[in-house]
């Protein structure tokens, strides 16, 4: 089993900051957007400091560094290819869903390529 040391207090302010009694994709994208930023992997919601996700990499046991490795690289392009459809969308979203989508994309990679010794079922 893997758990992240994430921090969790700058999510709930972004939560307090950006709750909406719908809470639609919108909302989320915008609580995510704060709390990506705030902890300085996407500072300004835009763009992505691979310094700050490769020390997390570092600090990771050595048997989850290469798949979060891997995951960095698939995500990374993908995120690429998500930014310019963004760019030229004409539908637009109240805040940036990047951040969402290249952790959600980190989450994903990287779970399924965790090492078969950390899966519990």
């Amino acid at each position: 089993m893997v758990e992240h040391t994430f921090p969790q207090e700058p999510f709930r302010t972004c939560y307090e900051q950006h709750k909406t009694p719908s809470m639609d994709n919108d909302t989320i994208m915008c609580i995510h957007q704060c709390y990506y930023d705030a902890i300085g992997f996407f500072p300004g919601g835009e763009k992505l400091d691979s310094a700050n996700y490769l020390k997390y990499k570092d600090s990771l046991d050595p048997a989850l560094q290469e798949p979060f490795t891997f995951a960095l690289l698939v995500c990374a392009k993908i995120t690429v290819e998500l930014i310019k459809r963004f760019a030229s969308s004409v539908i637009k979203m109240r805040c940036n869903p990047i951040s969402y989508l290249f952790n959600r994309c980190l989450m994903e990679v990287d779970m399924a390529n965790c090492p078969k010794e950390r899966w519990i079922n």
